[in-house]
């Protein structure tokens, strides 16, 4: 653990948006591929980028540690080290308190625990202010995606054909009190 950086979630501050930004340019073209129509790319990458910049003070992000915060495995999981890329790799983006909107991280940053501290980040977030249950919605054929919730713990709760024409399945989590 000592070789391998630390990275930490916080709010995500103005000057973040802009690398949001990029690194969704640069990676959902690749994750969606054969799932959103190339033409309509631009299009959903427009709404996620007005998205951002109109409720980026709902978005957390994980971010490489300063010296000053290096962190030990005793601390909560989002604190522990997960990848070696520099900067912000990743984003949690929580809407009306109980929804994850977004969840995304830069391809670096896939398969290092990244993606589960961020969604366990999002469900203490959630069940702190009162909720019982979380909800996000995936692709189906966003297949990683999919195996990652439900090995969390999400369940199914309907399917349904989304605006870009593939079936979009909406979850749900039992969050703990």
């Amino acid at each position: 653990m000592s070789e391998q950086e630390h990275y930490v979630i916080r709010p995500a501050l103005p000057r973040d948006i802009p690398v949001l930004i990029a690194m969704f340019n640069r990676t959902m073209p690749l994750v969606y591929k054969g799932i959103v129509p190339d033409e309509l790319f631009p299009e959903r990458l427009g709404i996620i980028a007005t998205t951002l910049w109109r409720e980026w003070t709902f978005v957390s992000v994980l971010h490489r540690a300063t010296p000053g915060e290096a962190l030990s495995l005793a601390e909560p999981p989002e604190h522990r080290g997960c990848g070696d890329p520099d900067g912000v790799g990743g984003l949690v983006h929580i809407v009306n308190d109980s929804h994850i909107g977004l969840l995304w991280l830069d391809d670096a940053f896939r398969g290092h625990g990244c993606g589960a501290s961020l969604l366990d980040f999002a469900e203490r977030h959630i069940a702190g202010t009162g909720h019982e249950e979380a909800t996000l919605e995936v692709y189906a054929e966003n297949t990683e995606a999919v195996k990652f919730y439900k090995h969390k713990g999400w369940k199914v709760s309907r399917r349904y054909v989304g605006e870009v024409g593939a079936l979009v399945l909406a979850m749900h989590k039992e969050l703990a009190g």
